[in-house]
């Protein structure tokens, strides 16, 4: 480059100005001399204007969104704090709205909005008590009253913090309607059918279907079954009857998707550090930027937390509405409480059965101790499962361990294996299961429990919808 120039942008107002980029400009001939006086020309200078006014605006729409996802990220420290069994509701609940959304052919941009509306859905519950939030017991009428009170409170700090956009007004507004009942017995204003925005039913929808599907102080996580059973039941009294429709379809699609989650601008996840002395488990946000992520968290100094140079391996879990995914990932740099990441790449488990499925069973350990677990997913040589309220003792980590499966209609199926990972997202201790030894015809009885598993959902969707016109 023979001859260059590098022009400030500013950001900011006439009193406050700070430079936060600039244009370069450059020219490989020598003959063309760019300097001060290249400004003079009104053409140019006109066009530099128009340059500097359009960073700004773009700058400022950065700013507000980093600002905005910079409110979530908080949003998810506090509810980590108050209800760990929560941590993960707002993602889930964002997911599902979103799927909801592209069935209906939205737009990106009201897709966006549909999705954040959905992850500050609960945001006001940062107001209720946390001994009421999570209170183990059903609630009492004045208890009731004051839990109804979230969405208004909701409604009013992002009218507070984000009022100078249509699209957060909006927001405010899907959020203080997401508890709207299409018969127009919900709250806070009684509003029915069409009346309630579109965005705030389709909200209600996704809430409905995670809480039931999840696992809370005060109650123990619905089958897929009953899940839809109780959408049909509803249809058309708490929800909208086309919204309700597409939810159960999107459920029946039951194959999980791990890429699909990584095209979602912010959600909560734990990374898993191994060492050559330690693991690390750090929970956080990941945030996308582009093709590019950054990991957040508030629990962690990458810095000073880990040595680097004895690190051998990085793994990423998001959870997706039940299923926990598993991530590669490529590290671009460390900073303090933050992990810039270049690339992440989904791991797949070629034998994983992807219908969501919630067994129960027993683990037994070789000292006899026996743990209640929840299995979340299960092939011909694994299965993945978590456990409440309690660990596997690590010395049992590398040992043959016993599991009892415990299939509907009464039917156990008993297997040894090891465990070869756990790992924590939100209050729950997950374990991949490999078995060991097993024979070809247990093999079979578990594929033969889980082919006739498919049969039965589908035979009892097709027959509860035939019922409910």
């Amino acid at each position: 480059m023979e001859n260059e120039i590098y022009i400030p942008l500013f950001s900011g107002n006439s009193k406050s100005r700070e430079v936060t980029g600039c244009l370069y400009l450059g020219s490989t001939d020598k003959t063309k001399v760019v300097d001060g006086s290249t400004f003079l020309d009104k053409d140019i200078s006109r066009e530099l204007s128009i340059i500097q006014n359009l960073y700004q605006l773009e700058y400022i729409k950065i700013s507000r969104k980093k600002r905005m996802l910079n409110v979530i990220y908080m949003m998810s420290q506090i509810i980590r704090e108050r209800e760990p069994y929560m941590v993960t509701h707002p993602y889930n609940v964002a997911q599902w709205s979103l799927a909801i959304g592209k069935e209906l052919g939205f737009n990106e941009k009201r897709l966006e909005t549909l999705y954040l509306s959905a992850v500050l859905h609960d945001l006001g519950k940062i107001y209720i008590s946390a001994d009421i939030l999570n209170k183990p017991t059903k609630l009492t009428n004045e208890e009731y009253e004051k839990v109804k009170k979230h969405s208004i409170y909701s409604y009013r700090i992002i009218k507070n913090m984000f009022d100078y956009t249509e699209s957060f007004n909006e927001i405010a507004i899907f959020t203080k309607h997401h508890h709207e009942r299409y018969d127009g017995t919900g709250y806070p204003d009684g509003l029915k059918g069409e009346e309630i925005p579109l965005e705030s039913r389709i909200i209600s929808v996704a809430d409905a279907v995670d809480a039931m599907m999840s696992n809370r102080t005060y109650k123990k996580a619905k089958s897929i079954n009953l899940v839809i059973n109780e959408l049909i039941k509803n249809k058309g009294k708490q929800f909208d009857p086309n919204i309700t429709k597409i939810m159960i379809e999107i459920l029946m699609k039951s194959k999980a998707i791990n890429e699909q989650i990584l095209s979602e601008p912010i959600i909560w996840g734990t990374l898993l550090i191994t060492t050559s002395e330690k693991e690390y488990f750090v929970e956080g946000t990941l945030v996308r930027n582009e093709d590019k992520y950054k990991f957040m968290t508030e629990t962690f100094d990458f810095d000073n937390d880990v040595e680097k140079s004895k690190i051998t391996d990085i793994r990423l879990y998001l959870e997706k509405n039940q299923n926990v995914n598993e991530y590669d990932v490529k590290i671009e740099k460390f900073y303090k409480n933050e992990l810039y990441i270049s690339e992440i790449k989904a791991e797949l488990t070629g034998e994983s059965f992807s219908m969501l499925w919630d067994l129960e069973g027993l683990l037994i350990d070789n000292t006899k101790k026996i743990y209640n677990i929840n299995i979340t997913r299960i092939g011909g040589n694994f299965m993945s499962f978590y456990i409440d309220d309690s660990e596997i003792n690590n010395n049992e980590e590398d040992k043959i361990l016993k599991v009892i499966i415990r299939f509907e209609d009464d039917y156990n199926i008993v297997v040894s294996g090891k465990i070869n990972k756990s790992y924590c997202v939100g209050a729950k201790k997950y374990y991949d299961f490999s078995f060991i030894n097993i024979s070809d015809s247990v093999r079979d009885n578990i594929f033969r429990q889980l082919f006739k598993k498919q049969i039965e959902t589908r035979k009892s969707i097709v027959y509860s919808l035939a019922n409910s016109n």
